[in-house]
């Protein structure tokens, strides 16, 4: 949103975001709000309620979040297994569909700062 066009009876651009977010829709939430390099907001909202808050003075763009799918049946190339089948004789007989890969991660501690949801 182009915080040079909040009105002046918002004293934080997160109080124009709330009032946006109740003219577009009662039950519609924030989720995040961007203040540094950006000054925006998260929300989840149907296409109806994007096509009205893009009508909305003060947007300047509406990004969708991109949903990203893995696909679990591409291992064997992400992980080079042809590859390797290809430089040890031993398996030329032998389908990479019956090798089992293993993966340990040790770098990764479940109680490290990085994991926790406080922020």
């Amino acid at each position: 949103m182009a915080k040079s066009e909040m009105p002046s009876i918002f004293t934080h651009h997160s109080h124009w975001f709330q009032s946006t977010m109740r003219w577009i829709s009662p039950s519609a939430q924030i989720l995040y709000t961007y203040d540094r390099v950006v000054h925006g907001f998260f929300t989840t909202l149907t296409v109806k309620k994007v096509q009205r808050l893009s009508n909305q003075s003060g947007i300047l763009k509406i990004s969708p979040d991109k949903k990203y799918q893995l696909f679990m049946t591409k291992s064997p190339q992400f992980l080079g297994l042809e590859r390797i089948h290809a430089t040890l004789p031993a398996l030329s007989n032998k389908s990479i569909e019956d090798i089992l890969v293993g993966v340990i991660e040790t770098s990764i501690w479940p109680e490290s700062k990085s994991f926790d949801d406080a922020g």
